[in-house]
């Protein structure tokens, strides 16, 4: 947690600098997906690291069900008796 909380510190902060400065309007490739401003790119890469992290690493450790999944009384039977 300490190193996440460190990562995401250093992070935000590069993103503040970047936003006060003409950088970020800088457009940057990103693969096939074109040319996209800096700061934008920085923001949505902070958003999607903490997504990640707290629907994948962090929900599964505080709970055994994770986010948007069936509560287990309402799975479908699989029975073989018919209607």
């Amino acid at each position: 947690m300490a190193e996440y909380q460190r990562a995401g510190q250093r992070a935000t902060t590069l993103l503040d600098v970047v936003r006060r400065t003409p950088a970020a309007r800088l457009r940057v490739p990103l693969a096939d997906l074109g040319r996209h401003p800096l700061a934008l790119l920085i923001s949505g890469a902070l958003v999607f690291d903490h997504h990640t992290h707290l629907r994948h690493d962090m929900a599964l450790g505080l709970s055994p069900a994770t986010p948007n999944s069936p509560p287990a009384s309402s799975t479908p039977s699989t029975s073989s008796d018919g209607p």
